[in-house]
């Protein structure tokens, strides 16, 4: 179970400095930073069954996944607060020898969905940016 929120603390932040969730890492179900707020608070659980070893002495196998998250997301830039909003995905995912492969699809209670293929790590994924100092 994981855990995650945000606030600006009452501060007047522009909207281009607001909190960006969705896409498979933070919402599943939503586009790749579709939602953009103020304010939010999410909650998700995931597990992954191991489903093939393809070369266990290299650590390559394959996972089917699925993951289930809730949040409320304050002060969208769309101006649509709603209630608490669910979410889940379905994946297949592992260290395969052409790289790191996931394939998946999510949806939400908002009637949005995603369909997503990530081959290999994304850029800047492990490194100093992602930390977001060059914002």
């Amino acid at each position: 179970m994981t855990l995650a929120g945000g606030s600006n603390l009452d501060s007047d932040l522009p909207f281009d400095r607001a909190f960006l969730l969705g896409g498979p890492g933070s919402f599943p179900g939503f586009e790749l930073g579709e939602v953009r707020g103020r304010e939010y608070w999410t909650a998700s659980g995931s597990y992954l069954w191991k489903i093939k070893d393809i070369m266990s002495i290299r650590g390559q196998a394959l996972y089917a996944g699925i993951r289930l998250q809730a949040g409320e997301f304050s002060e969208r830039l769309d101006l649509v607060d709603e209630d608490t909003i669910f979410g889940g995905s379905v994946y297949l995912t592992g260290r395969t020898m052409v790289g790191p492969l996931t394939v998946g699809v999510g949806a939400t209670s908002t009637d949005s969905y995603s369909i997503w293929l990530a081959i290999g790590r994304p850029i800047g994924h492990g490194t100093i940016l992602e930390r977001g100092i060059f914002r």
